[in-house]
């Protein structure tokens, strides 16, 4: 599964970026035999929701994975950043699951 990154309103630190590489890279394990079709791309956008909130930072995370037949997408806003990239990566585990129900996949 390749991985593409992109932010807005926010530096793009290497941390964040391995954090991103770590915590999604585990839906391979959800879409392995989807992949014996080709190269699965999630891109993933990450940043602030607004440049002037005025009370602390709020963070937008969204995912869009694109799977033989369909894209499955997450969004999540919330005060932490990482909070967002776990919970958008919980979404889209879910929205897997659904798929491969839906579509005849056994569970893996």
């Amino acid at each position: 599964m390749k991985i593409e990154i992109s932010s807005k309103n926010i530096e793009l630190l290497p941390s964040l970026t391995e954090y991103i590489h770590e915590k999604l890279g585990t839906l391979e394990r959800h879409i392995q035999k989807l992949e014996m079709e080709g190269e699965l791309n999630l891109k993933v956008h990450v940043g602030r929701v607004t440049a002037h909130h005025q009370k602390g930072d709020v963070f937008e995370a969204s995912a869009d994975l694109q799977l033989p037949k369909v894209n499955l997408r997450a969004e999540q806003v919330n005060e932490d950043m990482h909070t967002s990239i776990d919970m958008i990566r919980d979404i889209l585990a879910q929205e897997i699951e659904q798929y491969k129900e839906k579509h005849g996949e056994k569970h893996s």
